[in-house]
C-alpha cells in the first residue's frame, strides 16, 4: 500500500471500491487492469473491515449494482 492510499479518509475510499466494482465489471476490463483494479479493491475492502465499513459498504453497492446484501 502506497502512502497515498494510507491516507484515504473513509469516504474517499468508498468511492473507491465503489468506482473499482464498475470499471472491473466492463468487458473490455481484461489483463494486467483486472489484475490490478482487484488487488486495489481487495486492498480498499480490508481497510473499510478494519474499520467497521465494510457492512454498509456491501449494503450500498448492493443497491447500486443490483446485488443481493
Amino acid at each position: 500500500m502506497s502512502l497515498v492510499d494510507s491516507m484515504l479518509s473513509a469516504e474517499e475510499r468508498f468511492g473507491r471500491v465503489r468506482e473499482t466494482v464498475a470499471q472491473l465489471r466492463k468487458p473490455a476490463c481484461t489483463g494486467f487492469a483486472r489484475t490490478h483494479l482487484s488487488r486495489r479493491l481487495i486492498d480498499d475492502l480490508a481497510h473499510l473491515e478494519e474499520i467497521g465499513a465494510l457492512e454498509s459498504v456491501a449494503e450500498v453497492l448492493g443497491v447500486a449494482f443490483g446485488g443481493r446484501v
